[in-house]
């Protein structure tokens, strides 16, 4: 909200009112920590995605002004939950990504606890997932990939169809910080510094930058990762 931030610090979700620095904690209810938090959009509920080392973690929603448990969704992952995010388009739907070993994509219809879709999103580590700005697009990113998905139905019902971003020419790099802009391309951040824009599947521009004494002479715009 615009007076409280929060962090995660192993078991433990800190929730700090920046008007008096007031603390709130919410314990983790599984024996692995905490992977992602989330807010809905009309910041009443949050989600709490957890990790278990005994058996599959779960998220629990809280109604966030009394922090009572208001509902939980089980069984979307084997050990753990990389992130989570609230539908900005159905108040109903969230989405969560699992980490190893499954990596499983899934969409759910929370208030029913009810999972509506699952798939496997990628082979390799998986960092966050976002939805998209059109209804029923999201987007995976992680190890060596991004992907764009979207929610399409099909003779045998409602799917999730995932296409894999193609680096091309372009140095293949993992993918931890993107936004996507109002016309649907993706800007993302690189391991090596740069930032790409993706217009479908494609890389369609790397991002450089140039001086003024050379205006010719290109570098990448940061030094390091481009994380955020």
């Amino acid at each position: 909200s615009e007076s409280e931030f929060a962090y995660i610090t192993g078991h433990n979700l800190c929730i700090v009112n920046l008007e008096d620095s007031s603390q709130r904690f919410v314990r983790g209810r599984d024996d692995g920590g905490i992977g992602s938090v989330a807010m809905s959009i009309d910041m009443t509920y949050m989600a709490v995605a957890e990790r278990s080392i005994s058996s599959p973690p779960n998220i629990y929603i809280y109604n966030y002004a009394t922090m009572q448990l208001y509902r939980i969704l089980r069984k979307g992952t084997e050990r753990g939950y990389a992130s989570v995010q609230f539908s900005t388009h159905n108040s109903k739907h969230i989405a969560a990504l699992g980490c190893a070993p499954d990596y499983l994509l899934s969409v759910w219809d929370w208030r029913n606890e009810h999972m509506l879709l699952k798939c496997k999103a990628y082979g390799q580590e998986v960092f966050s997932v976002r939805w998209g700005l059109f209804p029923g697009m999201l987007t995976t990113v992680g190890t060596g990939h991004i992907r764009f998905w979207k929610m399409a139905t099909t003779f045998t019902g409602l799917k999730l169809q995932g296409d894999i971003g193609k680096f091309g020419a372009t140095e293949l790099s993992d993918i931890v910080g993107f936004v996507e802009l109002l016309d649907g391309k993706v800007v993302t951040g690189t391991e090596y510094g740069k930032l790409l824009l993706w217009e479908g599947v494609f890389v369609k521009v790397e991002l450089a930058r140039c001086t003024a004494e050379d205006p010719s002479a290109l570098s990448s715009p940061h030094t390091g990762a481009v994380d955020f």
